[in-house]
């Protein structure tokens, strides 16, 4: 079970007395869409997690808070336990660390590119046009990239450049991005090349031509419905870490 999922569980108990018809009400969904994200037949998608979030005030990047319970810790106990591993507890249950190159890398950890100046062309490719890339790394654990079918060889990480989608993602905060993964689906979080700029954006297919770009901080960065053929999917974004 994925965190948005559990957070939706805890927050459906603690709200809402455990009723799933109350929530629905709430939000303005049906008993059967909600059923659906329950028990995960359908995933609580950027678009959707932002909207409950604003609709019951629960504060922008609520959902991707990671929860704590004590059936949680004891799993990745035994993850940890289970890799036979040497490494941090940390990198054993999928977080990151910045990568020390005096430390050799463990089998079950994988480094990831952290590019942290890019320039793009418009129309161009994204890896020919980066610059400032000085061998920095994050680490990540090669099983839990495996289970959010992740290709660690298609897979780079970026600095967020603006606060187009703060507060879940501030400015200068660490952004992973995958790729392979450049299908266009509705309300799932993209890197693109908007005509040479790179953005992160909730992307909707308006029309067979034009495509709807969102942000999370909509006052200074409202709804910008732009033609499909002004935007390269660069990959989907699969993880993100800032200080706060």
């Amino acid at each position: 079970m994925d965190n948005r999922t559990k957070r939706l569980l805890y927050l459906i108990e603690r709200d809402f007395e455990g009723s799933q018809t109350k929530f629905a009400r709430a939000i303005n969904r049906s008993n059967a869409q909600v059923n659906a994200l329950v028990k995960e037949r359908k995933p609580i998608g950027d678009a959707l997690a932002l909207n409950i979030e604003k609709t019951l005030n629960l504060g922008i990047g609520w959902f991707d808070i990671p929860i704590e319970k004590i059936e949680d810790q004891e799993t990745q106990i035994e993850n940890v336990a289970n890799s036979n591993s040497t490494v941090n507890s940390q990198s054993s249950i999928g977080l990151i660390e910045s990568a020390d190159t005096t430390i050799p890398l463990d089998r079950t950890e994988v480094e990831l590119p952290l590019y942290t100046d890019i320039r793009l062309k418009a129309k161009n490719g994204f890896t020919e046009d980066i610059q400032n890339y000085n061998n920095q790394n994050l680490r990540f654990s090669r099983l839990t990239l495996s289970k959010n079918n992740i290709n660690p060889s298609y897979a780079i990480c970026i600095l967020a450049d603006g606060n187009s989608m703060a507060p879940a993602i501030p400015n200068g905060a660490a952004v992973g991005i995958n790729c392979e993964d450049k299908i266009l689906r509705d309300d799932i979080l993209y890197a693109i090349n908007h005509n040479g700029l790179l953005k992160i954006r909730i992307l909707r297919k308006k029309s067979s031509n034009s495509v709807l770009l969102q942000s999370y901080n909509t006052n200074a960065y409202p709804d910008e419905e732009v033609n499909l053929e002004d935007i390269i999917i660069i990959g989907r974004v699969f993880w993100w870490s800032a200080f706060i």
